[in-house]
């Protein structure tokens, strides 16, 4: 029996070779591989989801920072305030320049493509979109307000300073060019803000945009209203030349419209900042003639109400409530007397002086008394009308004024010495001025108007306003006297709506209160209680011509001294009616006039008054009107 031989190993089915014994349709079955692949729709979202995330967080993480870098820059600025409102301007350049850094990093960081491109986004978009812009706005407004940071570091109380009695010139024309340019960029910057959309968006940058309109409207109106004088302060410091000033000084102890007459003067000149004191100059003892007819020419029914007086007479410049009257005869006078042009009319009372004092130190004069803030008043008002007292008019005459212009030499050679805070200065003469204590006239139409919006502005007739009615009440002292040191006025108005249109009636009470105890009036002297023999009035009485000024339009329906129903004759004065009320007030007593007048419209306004200043404050209070009290017409 033959060997057969061994087989070959057995394969797999589909690992043989096909043969065309292999019908034609067989195909062995064969697994699929595993793909690594995912839906495209899948990793799109999965991409977009992860930019997404990346996106809020980049954009989130940049606004975190800016935020903070906003926040520094605000605590910073936060101090620079106050530190100039407390007077230091030591590095205020170097602390202006670090708010600055803080402000161009939080604008670089919302400044970024990837934020443009949030900013596409509904919801999120519109805040990120202010946010930018509110950043932008508030790094411009650094870089715009860098020239007055610069200007502020020069506007130092040693800067300003006077030296060897000049005013030192290059802080001013440095402001002069520095206030105006910045006004013009923050109006743009402000008229930006204003395009600025916070519409949708969440309450904090709603907010962040109301603090900046703020901030931006109130720096901008200032420097709007500073650039007019501050563009006119070198001229005015004889940059272009000498100017001559004359000060008015007025008596508070014998009143006038304004504040007291007229009794002294001094002229000022300034040649480049160097001041010099010419003279001092009384207002009687001849100086100024006493005229047939007014200096300057008056509106025509002025004359009625102030016959014989305005215009006529320097010492009674002050008898009308129109500050621009004043200083337009006060340079007429000077200009008849001494030939030359006045480039200004300064005005100040009793307690402008005390206020001046307050700001530069006491002064010794050659009497040997030392006068200050506390006892300016009570020396040049009332004591050396005691001390000098020989009974010699003429004599006793000039040695009260030597102490007067002693006072002013004195106080004007501390001015020019430097030895003094010059913003404290500044800051005594806003609130003498808001007092209509200090006032300031040029005849310059350009320099007039460059203050007419200040409060040294020499000011006119009353004007009431949309939001008030506003009443003159003025006093003039009738008894030739210096009686009104002791003068203690108050003032009381009453409002209703009195008629079946709705319109109101306004009462206006004015008490009188003479402080001089009956006790003391036997030891006057003459320079004090003036000519009340002549006039029938007993040792010490006061005796006074009240002017009321109506608001434009107002009808009188009544006027009262004493509770005395007084006639209705009135003058007229600029579109005003003027009741005028005589009133005597004895020592230690109190005596009252008062008006009662109907507004010409119906509506509801508060009446508010202006009041000659007076050597003792004002006191005023308000009442409810009783209609049935009131006469109509």
């Amino acid at each position: 029996m033959a060997h057969s031989r061994p087989s070959a190993p057995s394969q797999p089915a589909h690992a043989r070779p096909r043969t065309t014994a292999e019908p034609a349709h067989y195909r062995p079955l064969r697994a699929k591989p595993r793909s690594n692949k995912r839906p495209v729709g899948y990793l799109l979202a999965l991409a977009l989801v992860g930019g997404a995330l990346f996106a809020a967080t980049w954009v989130g993480a940049r606004a975190w920072f800016a935020k903070g870098e906003l926040e520094q820059a605000q605590a910073m600025v936060t101090s620079v305030k106050d530190r100039l409102t407390a007077g230091e301007y030591g590095g205020l350049r170097d602390t202006f320049a670090a708010v600055q850094v803080h402000t161009a990093k939080a604008r670089g960081l919302t400044e970024d493509p990837l934020w443009s491109l949030t900013e596409h986004v509904p919801v999120l978009g519109p805040n990120l979109r202010a946010l930018r812009q509110l950043t932008a706005v508030v790094d411009d407004t650094m870089t715009a307000a860098q020239p007055l940071a610069d200007l502020g570091n020069q506007l130092t109380p040693a800067s300003l300073t006077p030296k060897d009695g000049a005013i030192p010139l290059a802080p001013f024309e440095t402001a002069a060019t520095a206030v105006p340019a910045a006004a013009t960029d923050f109006a743009a910057i402000q008229a930006r803000l204003a395009d600025v959309s916070t519409a949708g968006t969440l309450s904090q940058v709603h907010a962040a945009k109301t603090t900046l309109v703020d901030l931006l409207d109130t720096a901008t109106s200032a420097l709007e209203q500073a650039t007019p004088i501050v563009q006119q302060l070198p001229a005015l410091l004889g940059a272009n030349g000498p100017r001559t000033y004359v000060v008015m000084f007025l008596n508070s102890a014998e009143l006038r419209a304004l504040g007291g007459t007229a009794l002294s003067f001094a002229e000022i000149s300034v040649d480049h900042g160097a001041i010099e004191f010419k003279r001092t100059v009384p207002a009687g003892n001849g100086n100024f003639p006493i005229r047939k007819t007014p200096v300057i020419p008056l509106p025509d029914d002025v004359e009625s109400i102030y016959s014989g007086t305005l215009g006529q007479f320097i010492a009674n410049a002050t008898v009308r409530p129109d500050a621009v009257t004043a200083a337009k005869i006060v340079d007429a006078e000077w200009q008849a007397k001494y030939g030359t042009p006045v480039d200004g009319v300064i005005s100040m009372d009793g307690g402008a002086l005390s206020l001046l004092l307050q700001a530069v130190g006491p002064v010794k004069i050659s009497t040997g008394d030392v006068v200050s803030a506390d006892n300016v008043q009570k020396l040049l008002l009332n004591e050396v009308y005691q001390r000098y007292n020989t009974g010699i008019s003429a004599v006793d005459n000039a040695a009260q004024n030597k102490v007067y212009a002693d006072t002013v030499s004195a106080t004007f050679a501390k001015l020019t010495s430097g030895s003094f805070d010059p913003i404290t200065l500044v800051d005594a003469m806003s609130t003498a001025a808001k007092q209509h204590r200090f006032s300031v006239w040029f005849p310059n139409d350009q320099e007039e108007s460059a203050i007419a919006d200040t409060p040294f502005a020499a000011r006119g007739l009353p004007t009431s306003t949309s939001s008030a009615d506003v009443v003159g009440v003025y006093l003039k002292n009738a008894s030739w006297s210096k009686l009104d040191y002791y003068l203690k006025p108050a003032i009381t108005t009453a409002t209703a709506a009195c008629t079946a249109d709705g319109r109101e009636v306004h009462r206006v009470t004015l008490s009188l209160t003479n402080t001089l105890k009956p006790a003391e009036a036997p030891g006057l002297s003459p320079s004090i209680v003036g000519g009340w023999e002549r006039l029938g009035l007993t040792k010490g009485e006061q005796q006074y011509v009240v002017y009321f000024y109506l608001p434009k339009g107002a009808t009188l329906l009544s006027g009262r001294s004493n509770e005395t129903q007084q006639d209705l004759l009135v003058g007229h004065d600029g579109g005003h009616d003027v009741k005028a009320i005589w009133v005597k007030v004895p020592p230690g007593a109190t005596s009252t006039v008062s008006v009662d007048m109907l507004m010409a419209n119906p509506g509801d306004k508060p009446v508010t008054t202006d009041v000659t200043p007076t050597i003792q404050p004002l006191t005023t209070s308000t009442e409810q009107l009783d209609c049935s009290t009131v006469t109509l017409p």
